[in-house]
């Protein structure tokens, strides 16, 4: 449900720029969804915002932090894969089956969407991140 919200909402960089989105459409999603910047063309990640319902699961405040760095200091201990597909395809990216290690829990099983947003409707500046965890 969480994920089909984020699908739904017409984000994908081919169909959507800048002023066509509407944050009242997402304030449902807004508790499960990171924000990310893209550094360097997807070279690294930075978290801009973060949903409550994240910073519960991850047991730390990730915002403003580099992915690199959070995998690094071992704060999530999963890949940045599909974040760098998604600038790479321009298209979202979905996770069925995804597994992280959390602050004082061994993992954590998630489903995921990334939403490439591009503010010229070509590059990809921002992903953005819907998690529905199990």
């Amino acid at each position: 449900e969480i994920l089909s919200g984020l699908v739904g909402s017409e984000m994908c960089i081919r169909d959507s720029h800048k002023d066509s989105m509407d944050p009242v459409e997402l304030r449902g999603l807004l508790n499960f969804i990171i924000l990310f910047e893209v550094i360097e063309s997807g070279k690294d990640f930075k978290v801009r915002v973060c949903g409550n319902e994240l910073r519960e699961v991850i047991s730390v405040s990730i915002q403003g932090e580099l992915w690199s760095k959070l995998e690094r200091d071992q704060v999530v201990v999963t890949t940045s894969t599909s974040l760098r597909q998604a600038v790479d395809c321009k298209e979202p990216v979905y996770e069925v089956e995804g597994s992280m290690a959390s602050i004082g829990r061994p993992h954590v099983c998630y489903q995921n969407v990334v939403v490439p947003l591009a503010s010229d409707g070509e590059g990809v500046d921002f992903l953005m991140c819907a998690y529905a965890y199990r």
